[in-house]
């Protein structure tokens, strides 16, 4: 098995495991089987694929195919709007 680091941000804070920390800015850990992708991640939490815009891994960004190792922090984002003219 694996454990990873997951941090959830904006909208997709609300997929957060119920026995994770309560704060939502912090992450929580994830055990998952060897081979595991982000894919997988997205999926073990049960988030639907098209509220996820980006993901990194370590600081770097990556697909949902990245094979995760041991340790590994990944981040996952929504979509972001705002801004304006």
């Amino acid at each position: 098995m694996i454990r990873i680091e997951v941090r959830l941000y904006a909208t997709l804070r609300v997929y957060k495991p119920a026995t994770a920390d309560a704060a939502p800015d912090i992450g929580f850990s994830l055990t998952l089987a060897p081979g595991a992708t982000l894919r997988d991640v997205v999926e073990t939490l049960g988030i639907p694929r098209q509220t996820v815009k980006l993901m990194f891994v370590n600081g770097l960004a990556r697909e949902d195919t990245y094979v995760l190792q041991d340790k590994d922090e990944a981040g996952i984002f929504p979509p972001i709007a705002g801004g304006g003219g």
